[in-house]
C-alpha cells in the first residue's frame, strides 16, 4: 500500500495506467487502500491533541477524543464515497466513462498526498507543509484521462470541477466532524 502511494507521487502517469488496468471493485479499493490510508489523518489528529494537551489528560477526554476520531473517520469514508458518486454523475458531461469503480479509483488514489501530508499537522512548525497535499489536484488532472478516458480538451475543466468538489466537501466535513467532536 505505501509502495503504491510512494510510486503514485513519484511517477503518477505510470501508476495511473496500472490502476486503470486493474479489475478492482469499489469495495476492494475502499477496503484495501482508502480505509487504511484514512487512518493516517485520524491518528495524526489524535496525536496532535494528545501532545498539545500535556498533563491535563483525563479518561473522559481520551474517550471523547476516540469518539471524535471514529466519527471523523466514518465521515471521511462517507465523503470519499459521496465524491466518487458525484464524479461518476459528472463524467458523461465531460465525455468520460461513468463507472463507479473508476470514480472510486480517482478519488481514493488522488487523496494519497492529503492523507500523507496530514502527519505534518502533528507538529505545529511543520503544519505549513500540509499545503503539499494540493498535489492531489495534479493527481486528479493526470488520472482523469487515463482512468476515466476523459478527452484532452475536457480534462482541465473536469479536473477543476473535481477539485472544486473536494474544496466544497472537505471544509464542510471538517465543520461537521469538529462540531460533533466538541459536543
Amino acid at each position: 500500500m505505501f509502495k503504491r502511494a510512494y510510486r503514485l507521487i513519484i511517477e503518477p502517469e505510470k501508476v495511473w495506467r496500472e490502476i486503470a488496468g486493474e479489475a478492482a471493485e469499489p469495495r476492494q479499493i475502499f477496503m484495501r487502500y482508502a480505509l487504511p490510508m484514512m487512518l493516517i489523518p485520524a491518528a495524526a489528529m489524535v496525536a496532535k491533541i494528545l501532545l498539545s494537551r500535556g498533563q491535563y489528560i483525563t479518561f473522559s477526554f481520551v474517550l471523547n477524543l476516540l469518539i471524535g476520531g471514529i466519527v471523523n473517520y466514518i465521515l471521511s469514508a462517507a465523503a470519499l464515497l459521496f465524491a466518487a458518486w458525484l464524479i461518476s454523475l459528472m463524467a458523461p458531461y465531460f465525455g468520460s466513462k461513468s463507472e463507479a469503480s473508476s470514480a472510486v479509483k480517482i478519488v481514493a488514489y488522488s487523496m494519497t498526498p492529503v492523507w500523507l501530508c496530514s502527519v505534518f499537522k502533528v507538529f505545529p512548525p511543520l503544519a505549513v507543509l500540509s499545503i503539499l497535499g494540493l498535489y492531489a489536484a495534479y493527481l486528479v488532472y493526470t488520472g482523469l484521462p487515463i482512468v476515466l478516458n476523459t478527452p484532452p480538451e475536457k480534462n482541465l475543466p473536469f479536473a477543476f470541477s473535481v477539485f472544486g468538489l473536494g474544496a466544497i466537501i472537505l471544509p464542510y466535513l471538517s465543520i461537521i466532524a469538529g462540531g460533533l467532536f466538541y459536543l
